[in-house]
Order: structure tokens, then sequence, then C-alpha cells
């Protein structure tokens, strides 16, 4: 049952028009913007907060949001508004910003619906710190955000939607299934497998051995190597979670710099993630309640052993965490390897992040690495793991 609708919630677009004040992609990187708010000394950010809440506000328990009506271009107003203030404040004020509307709205929605269980999904769901402090507040019994809750979903919507008016509600349900994974595309096989090796790139610069049980893949990444992984299939939505992943050990920061400064070129301020073995989740994230977090979509606080075994993949500056939990359900390859890794090092996670060139899109196939990597930007990576075989530099280079 639809208990409102409307046009006004409206903080995507805030969102949107200060990471282009920031000088940074209105739609690409609002989470750069949500990544250095934390490195904010808190100097007017209370006065920079005032001025988002007089642009869009919720009334009382109103689950509607109210705007301005004096901000017309939003770009231009907030142009004239925060040009006295500093970068990194105005992205602290936003971020505070977002975080505490949101939560009255979800509050208000409770207060009206007595519902503890929610789905949050759009654009903005993708700000795991807001979605942490929805998380933690004491109304909040369950909180699902999933793996792509952008515009990505709506080809999820349109099929769902397509089921349900071919068959109706009772027979649809029969069809439609609880989303357990996010592996859901492009399936890597055999067939990729020996194109691969086939390459002539790969021919010339890497050795290769199957390595099915991952015991040579985990002892590479213990000696601070970085791998490429390529298996299974692809992942859903903007998150990589081990398909279509590098990986390194989380707790060596000479790893991290060097995939980021020969790769991933990601500003300083930002933080990669772990993917934690689910046996280990609780050693290294503080959560009271049992989400699913399996996708990328929440941020916690970190424990203390967290920010000594995982000190590469947690934020530097606040110290938070945005975990995967693997399951060997979801994922056995990708768990395994992790498994493995936690035998000869201790730490039952890795440091993981996209496959890809920064700004490009994710891998798709294994010669889409060669095409994107090696022969356009002659990025030589320490090891690729595809379908179930470690390819690795050859030791003569």
């Amino acid at each position: 049952k639809k208990i409102y609708s409307g046009r006004t919630s409206l903080v995507g677009k805030m969102y949107s028009s200060i990471t282009l004040l920031l000088k940074m992609h209105p739609v690409r990187h609002h989470y750069k913007v949500m990544g250095l708010a934390p490195y904010s000394k808190n100097y007017n950010v209370k006065k920079i907060k005032n001025i988002f809440n007089h642009c869009l506000k919720i009334k009382g328990k109103s689950l509607k949001f109210f705007k301005n009506k004096e901000m017309k271009d939003f770009y231009f107003y907030f142009l004239d508004k925060l040009k006295i203030y500093r970068f990194d404040n105005i992205a602290k004020g936003l971020q505070e910003y977002t975080e505490e509307i949101l939560v009255k709205w979800f509050k208000n929605i409770f207060l009206k619906t007595k519902i503890k269980n929610f789905v949050f999904s759009g654009g903005v769901a993708n700000n795991i710190k807001a979605n942490q402090k929805i998380n933690e507040q004491k109304f909040v019994n369950n909180l699902f955000v999933p793996p792509g809750p952008g515009d990505e979903n709506l080809s999820i919507g349109a099929a769902f939607t397509m089921i349900y008016e071919k068959l109706g509600y009772q027979k649809a349900n029969n069809y439609i299934k609880k989303i357990n994974h996010a592996y859901l595309a492009y399936e890597v096989d055999e067939k990729d497998l020996e194109k691969f090796i086939k390459n002539k790139y790969i021919k010339k610069h890497y050795q290769f051995t199957k390595d099915e049980n991952f015991k040579l893949t985990a002892k590479k990444i213990k000696k601070g190597e970085i791998v490429a992984l390529c298996i299974d299939k692809m992942e859903f939505g903007p998150r990589a979670l081990g398909h279509r992943s590098f990986v390194c050990d989380p707790s060596n920061l000479t790893a991290k710099e060097k995939l980021n400064e020969l790769i991933k070129q990601r500003d300083f301020w930002m933080p990669f993630t772990p993917s934690i073995l689910d046996e280990n989740f609780t050693k290294y994230v503080k959560s009271k309640k049992n989400f699913c977090n399996k996708f990328m979509t929440l941020s916690y606080n970190s424990t203390r052993i967290a920010q000594k075994d995982l000190v590469a993949a947690i934020h530097p500056k606040d110290l938070t965490i945005r975990p995967q939990m693997i399951k060997s359900t979801d994922s056995k390859k990708y768990f395994n390897l992790v498994k493995e890794f936690k035998k000869i090092s201790g730490i039952g996670a890795l440091l993981n992040t996209s496959l890809n060139i920064h700004e490009k899109p994710v891998i798709l196939q294994p010669t889409d690495i060669v095409e994107d990597f090696i022969k356009t930007k002659k990025i030589l990576i320490d090891n690729i793991y595809v379908h179930n075989t470690l390819f690795s530099i050859k030791k003569s280079l």
C-alpha cells in the first residue's frame, strides 16, 4: 500500500550540485564528497548545515520534503551561499545534513506506520554513511539496501513488473525470489580461459599454473602482491564483490599504496574496503544488529582488531569500515581464497576494490584486462586469476 509519493525529496540533487561546486563530477563523484567529509576540522560546519536546512527540510511529522522557493537553480544558489567556506567543511556540512534529514524522514515513516523493517533504494541509498546513521537508530530493526540501489535497479523492477502483468500476483511469486547474492551477470568459463592463455600479451608477459585451491594465490597476497580476480559470474550493481576485483593484504599499507598509485589512482582521502569471512565479521565490525552485509551498502565503526588487521581497508580518518560479508553459499571460490589467506596470515579478510581503470567500467571478461590495462595503459598487474588459473609476471622481466 502506497502511503506517500512526491517529487520534492531532492537530497540527491543537492548532493550533486555540491559535488559539482567542489569541482568533481556531479554524477559520478558523490562518494568522493562523502569520503572527504571526515577530514573537516568542523570549522563553520553548523553554519553550512543551516544553509542546507533552509533549502530543504521536513516539517513536523510529515513525510514530505519542503523546498525553499528561492532555490531555483541549485548550483548557483549554493555557489553564492557557500563562497566563503572551505571545501572540506562544505563536504562535512553536506554529509551531516544528509544523514540528519534522512534519519528524520525514516523516523517519521516509523511514527506513521510503526514499521521497523525498511528497504531503502534510489541513488541516495548509495550513501553508506547515511545508511549507517539510519541503521543505528533504535526504531530500526532491519535495513536492507540492495546491491544496486541506483538507476540500475530499474531493470529488475521492469522485469518484475512484466512478470506480474503476465502471470498475476499469485503465480508471479513462484518466479520472483529473494536476492541472496549479487552474482547475476556474465560468467567466465573454460572458453574465456583458453582465449586468455592464447593472447599474445599474456604469452609474452605471464606464466600460468592451475591453482584451484588458491594456495599459491594466497601466498602471493601474503607476500604483498596484487591479484586481479576474474572468476564466475560478474556482480550486479556498483560494488565489486570478489568476482571482478583487485585484492591484496588488508594489513599491508605498502600493498595498498602500490595498488592505488599503479592502478586505481584514487584520491588520497578515499578509503578501500574489506571482504570479510562471515565467521570473522563481528571480530572486525561493530554491529548490534544482524543486517544483510553482503553488498557493501552500509558502513560501520571498526573494532580495534580491525584497525590493525584491516588498516589498509578502512577509512584512515574516522576508522569506519564498509564491509562485504562473504559466505561460502554465495561465492565458494572467493570464500575459499579468503579462507586460504586466513590460514597463512591469521586475517579473515582481503582488501577488495573493483577491477577497472579509474573512471572506466568494471572488466566484463578476461580479455578486457589485456585491452584496458596491458595494451592501453602498459600496466602489468602482479597476478591475474582467471577461472581456476593463476597468471604471474614472468620472473625474467
